[in-house]
């Protein structure tokens, strides 16, 4: 089997779980020939005798929507002309969000090949609503003409048919799993410090901000609490603007993009992970955080809470700062229910499918397509 995989790489800092997902299947679907398409400069970091990769002449930098969009159209076009040029013949085509939609329609039309199509996230969940016109209508475009859409949790299988009212039989959900190499991992270390740690991409999607304004309330019962917030985006200055304004900017560090052994060890001071977002389509760093047997408080639109049982993890509604104090502050009071939650979310994820079973299935939806 011969698989056209098209994907996109962000700069390290700006990488998410689409990046992990699509790496993680290239280096353990290994009974299959992967030709990967990325940008120019992206560094997949993967190396595996049957992955081929093909960089593509790309302008990644914009710095507004009308230019990202432009950027991806002559990515796809650019795609169209390599594939043309090296006459590379495949199976399946397999396609990442709304980013390769343009070049992955044009060959599934060309050559009738199946088409999997992978949604990890929607355009209104990371920039909310109106931000853009064009960008819907591709995920629309993508999500209609394909041959089976794969999404990353039953939250998102659910948005999706709603939003753009496929039939819930076209989707199927594979999940993701960690993003932290296991050698990378250490354990858990018990410390005096009341450390509460949030890893991700400061943008609105995030809800970094009710976790900023939840600190003084916090701080009201462990005045020696701290907040790490590990990551980079576009609203890190005014995140860290807004930590001044409540009074709490030598509490809370940020750290800018974290990765390997120094995140492991983040994950190993802190008491608590907290994931503040509106909505999380699946969310890896919460799987992480329960790896290093951190105990998690998440908001309840989280794909990942899909992983652990009700006695595994403590959930609060998006943008509810006062409830979300009052649940810290009862976690860090209660060290036999940090221990109890993070014990819990442990035996739950070594039920959960490991990368080589997410391929697996993948391989599957493949096999299922070309019958």
């Amino acid at each position: 089997m011969r698989i056209l995989m098209l994907g996109w790489f962000a700069k390290r800092e700006n990488s998410g779980g689409m990046e992990v997902h699509i790496r993680e299947l290239c280096k353990n679907i290994s009974d299959a020939e992967i030709l990967l398409i990325v940008p120019k400069n992206s560094n997949p970091c993967i190396s595996a005798n049957n992955v081929k990769i093909l960089e593509i002449p790309c302008k990644t930098n914009a710095s507004t929507v009308d230019k990202v969009i432009k950027n991806v159209s002559e990515f796809n076009k650019n795609i169209l002309k390599a594939l043309k040029k090296s006459e590379y013949s495949f199976d399946i085509i397999h396609s990442h969000d709304w980013l390769c939609v343009a070049a992955a329609k044009e060959l599934h039309r060309k050559t009738g090949k199946p088409w999997v199509h992978a949604v990890h996230s929607l355009e209104h969940i990371r920039a909310g609503e109106g931000t853009s016109s064009e960008i819907p209508q591709i995920e629309k475009d993508g999500i209609n003409s394909c041959s089976r859409i794969i999404t990353v949790s039953n939250l998102m299988k659910n948005e999706i048919t709603k939003k753009y009212k496929v039939p819930k039989e076209k989707v199927t959900v594979v999940r993701n799993y960690l993003s932290i190499p296991r050698h990378d991992i250490y354990e858990r270390k018990n410390q005096k410090e009341k450390i509460i740690l949030f890893l991700g991409r400061l943008s609105l999607q995030k809800g970094v901000e009710t976790l900023i304004s939840a600190i003084p309330e916090i701080l009201g019962a462990f005045s020696d609490a701290k907040l790490i917030i590990a990551g980079e985006g576009n609203l890190k200055k005014s995140l860290e603007k807004l930590a001044e304004i409540n009074g709490v900017e030598k509490s809370v560090q940020f750290t800018g993009f974290v990765d390997g052994k120094k995140l492991s060890g983040l994950y190993g001071r802190a008491s608590v992970f907290v994931s503040p977002s509106y909505f999380e389509p699946f969310g890896i760093t919460i799987l992480d955080a329960a790896e290093h047997n951190v105990p998690i408080i998440a908001t309840e639109n989280t794909g990942a809470l899909e992983v652990f049982g009700k006695n595994s993890r403590i959930t609060v509604p998006a943008q509810n700062r006062k409830e979300l104090a009052e649940k810290i502050i009862a976690l860090l009071s209660d060290e036999k229910k940090q221990k109890e939650l993070a014990l819990n979310a442990k035996k739950d994820l070594q039920r959960a499918d490991d990368w080589e079973k997410i391929a697996g299935r993948t391989r599957d939806i493949y096999s299922e397509l070309l019958d």
